[in-house]
Parts: C-alpha cells; structure tokens; sequence
C-alpha cells in the first residue's frame, strides 16, 4: 500500500510541475479548444494497432500516425540575407495518439501522466515517437523547455519551446522592396509517409499578437503537407512546411540612400547654369562623380552582395551613367563653342536643362517599372 501510494504521490507531483510548465506555453494554449478536437483518440479504437510496445513499433498497422502539429512564432532573430539563414523561436505543440500507452486513471490516480524536462527526454526515449526534425536545420536545436504528457486514451502530446538556425533562400531582385519566405521544414527522419503523416491543428499556426521587428514586417503565416523523396531509397516521407511571408522595411533606404543619391545627381544638373567656362563644370561633374563613388563605400555594409543585378544597384547605375551624360553633355556644348557657335552653345544649355532631368526620371521609372511592375 505505501508503494502504491507513494506512486499516486509521484504521479500528483508529476502533474503539478507540468501544471506550472504550461504557464510558460500560454500563447500555445490560447489555441486549446480547436486543438482538443483535432487531437482525440477515438478513431483508433477497433483499428489494427500493434501489440508490440517499444520506439521500433509505430502505434498503427493498418495506415500512418496522424501527428498533429502547432507552431506558435514568438521570435525571429538574426535574418541575414547574406548567408542565407534566420533564427526563431516558437512554441512547439506535436501530438498523436497510441493506444499502447492508454491506463486505468483510477488506478494511476489522474488522467494524465506529466514529464518535464529531463524526465520528459527520458521517457520520449522509451516509447515510440515520430522522430521529427527540421530539415533545412544549420545549427542544433535549443529546446528551453520540453513537456511529455500521456493520457489515458493513449494521447500523447509532446511540448515546448524551441529555437533554431534555418537555412533560406532569399531573392533580393526587388531590394529594398523585397518580400521574402521564411520555412520551416518539418519531417520524420526514420519513418516514411507510408508510418507518419503530418496535420496541422486549427488555428495553431501562427506568429504572437505583439510581435514585431525593425526591418521587417511579419505576413500571413501559412502552413502546407507535401511528399518528398530523399537522394537515396524508394521511399516518400511526409513534410510539413511552415512559411512565414516578411516583407522589408524599406524607409532606412529611402531616407539613407535613395533620397541622398537623388539630390546628389540633381546637384550634377545645376553645371547647365553655369555660363561659361569648361573647367569649372567639369569639376563640378568629377565631384558630383567621387560624390557618388564614397557614397556607395559608406553604404556598402548595408546593401547586399548578390551576383545579379537588384532594383537598388540598377537605380544607382543609372544615377552614375545620368552624372556621366552631364560631362558628355559639357564636352560637346564647348566643342561647338570653340567651333565659333555660340548660339548653338546658349541653346544647347536651354535644352539639357529640362531633357537631361527628364531621361533620369524616365529612366528611373522604367528601372521601378521592370523589377515592381
């Protein structure tokens, strides 16, 4: 009798800890109500389940374990465009159900059986799971905390908080008004589509209600299930793929660098005021020009480096070719002055005063137009 009741006790202890552990999962469990329907193990009874209990038996014969899914985003960190990879950090809801596990509640004295920490690794290690692990993965995963709950139905629901470097391809064509996808791939490492199957929990997807970041602003958080093949063996394998849509922040470039690079190539305009004398306007252009040149030095730890060419980069080699055409511009005009044309000089200013500006405008329209339209 003291053993079994020093097992209740056990049991008791094991159920309040993970009572206080789901204090810290209160965004995931905002989405609780949808999640107790999708997660029930009603459908498993009378179906062929294995008889055989260990981490090398899955729960069904008949067809795959249904392994419902919740990705609650309540940080994105370190999205670097350069190498190609983000960090996140999320609440982690995974559960499914095996009928092996079920137990009398009134002999166990409750319900539920409740690992935390440590005593939730080890017994993850003792039953069957899903094996899962995220497949665009650069770095190992940190899990802060991990909770393992079984019920009596046989319902187990694995729980936490977990982080992660993620590998991403990011397309900069449109830079610095550039939308991007953050993924993250979720597969069985050990078993194929044919034993595990992937379902995302209603309205468990999705990004905290507060959350916010400097250059970015955080879309749609969607989810899709797919069918992959791996590089060796016939076998598909089940993904789940979560994208997070981001979209830049683009008022930094605007202020920094977009408007600053206009006013410097409207500066290169005012040499078409000058009435006379080559030299003076052609300093002005070479300065305008080493103008230009030590802006893009102090802006090249901000712009990224791609092999391809990004609205950003085509608007800056318009703006070098527009100073360069007032050089070529100043060259012709006193060519024709030597020539003895001085009319043709005054009108030649009158003119480039007004169609030089307006070949940079065009030219930067069509640029917005090519990389936005």
């Amino acid at each position: 009798m003291r053993g079994e009741g020093g097992g209740v006790n056990r049991q008791r202890r094991a159920v309040l800890a993970s009572l206080g552990t789901a204090m810290l999962f209160g965004v995931v469990a905002a989405a609780a109500p949808a999640r107790a329907a999708a997660i029930r193990c009603d459908d498993t009874v009378g179906a062929a389940v294995s008889t055989e209990l260990g981490i090398h038996r899955p729960p069904r014969l008949d067809r795959p374990t249904v392994v419902d899914t919740a990705f609650r985003i309540v940080e994105l960190t370190d999205i670097d465009v350069r190498k190609g990879h983000f960090q996140f950090q999320a609440y982690v809801d995974f559960a499914w159900c095996d009928r092996r596990l079920t137990f009398d509640p009134k002999e166990m004295g409750s319900e539920l059986r409740a690992f935390v920490g440590a005593d939730a690794l080890k017994k993850q290690g003792e039953i069957w799971s899903p094996d899962l692990a995220m497949v665009n993965e650069v770095s190992g995963i940190q899990v802060r905390k991990r909770e393992l709950t079984i019920r009596s139905d046989g319902r187990v629901r694995l729980r936490g908080l977990f982080s992660a470097h993620l590998a991403a391809n990011f397309d900069l064509r449109r830079f610095p008004f550039d939308s991007q996808i953050l993924p993250i791939q979720v597969e069985s490492f050990a078993w194929s589509e044919d034993t595990v199957t992937f379902r995302t929990i209603p309205e468990g997807i999705g990004v905290r209600q507060d959350f916010e970041l400097a250059e970015w602003r955080v879309g749609d958080v969607t989810s899709e299930m797919m069918s992959v093949a791996r590089a060796m063996g016939d076998k598909s394998f089940a993904r789940l793929e979560i994208h997070i849509a981001i979209e830049r922040r683009a008022g930094f470039y605007l202020w920094k660098a977009v408007l600053p690079l206009f006013l410097i190539v409207g500066l290169s305009w005012t040499v078409f005021w000058i009435p006379d004398g080559l030299s003076g306007r052609i300093r002005l252009s070479a300065t305008v020009i080493l103008t230009i040149v030590a802006y893009q030095f102090a802006m090249a730890a901000d712009l990224p480096k791609v092999a391809y060419v990004t609205l950003f980069s085509a608007f800056t080699t318009v703006s070098f070719v527009s100073v360069a055409l007032t050089v070529l511009v100043n060259i012709i005009v006193f060519y024709r002055q030597d020539q003895g044309s001085e009319t043709a000089v005054s009108r030649s200013d009158r003119v480039s005063r007004w169609l030089v500006p307006v070949i940079y405008l065009l030219s930067v329209a069509a640029v917005a137009m090519f990389y936005l339209g």
